[in-house]
């Protein structure tokens, strides 16, 4: 239990954070780890389907999200996660609920380059005028001054991403 983290990924659609989370849970698992994975598109299909996109909703969201990783915690389990969490108000209710055991992980990558993977069709739908208030380009995406750490997916490769990141758990598993 006391080796049990949350390692929550958040940045624009487009940035790279459910892909890197993916690779964190594999590998956590591959090293014997206990490891539940949520990501906001699966939330929102399922437990939160309830909720639209006002930073209200976004941020209870993000609140439900994380009291479902504290149960995980408490059990032993560590939860990687993949939310968008545009808002400063977000990332602050995250570590309001999962307190010193919560890693925030900034996935950094440019709008244009989010644009070219735009792996759902999100920013092509946008541009087409079907999503009115999308995060990063006509709603805000506040750029993080307390993330744990910074992942440029425009610089490194998923496996360099995930060895660094490896790098710190180590160093706080010591």
């Amino acid at each position: 239990m006391e080796k049990a983290y949350v390692y929550w990924f958040f940045g624009l659609s487009g940035s790279g954070k459910s892909t890197l989370a993916d690779a964190l849970a594999l590998r956590l698992k591959s090293l014997g780890e206990q490891v539940l994975r949520l990501d906001g598109d699966q939330m929102r299909a399922g437990i939160n389907k309830d909720l639209g996109f006002s930073s209200q909703d976004r941020l209870e969201n993000v609140r439900r999200a994380a009291e479902i990783a504290k149960l995980s915690l408490e059990q032993g389990i560590s939860v990687v996660a993949s939310f968008i969490s545009p808002e400063d108000i977000h990332r602050r209710k995250v570590k309001e609920v999962l307190g010193a055991k919560v890693h925030l992980i900034f996935v950094d990558a440019s709008i244009e380059t989010c644009k070219l993977r735009d792996v759902k069709g999100l920013y092509q739908q946008q541009a087409q005028g079907n999503i009115s208030s999308f995060t990063g380009v006509s709603a805000p995406f506040e750029k993080p001054m307390d993330a744990s750490m910074r992942i440029s997916t425009e610089e490194s490769s998923v496996e360099a991403c995930i060895d660094q990141i490896m790098k710190q758990w180590k160093e706080q598993n010591a």
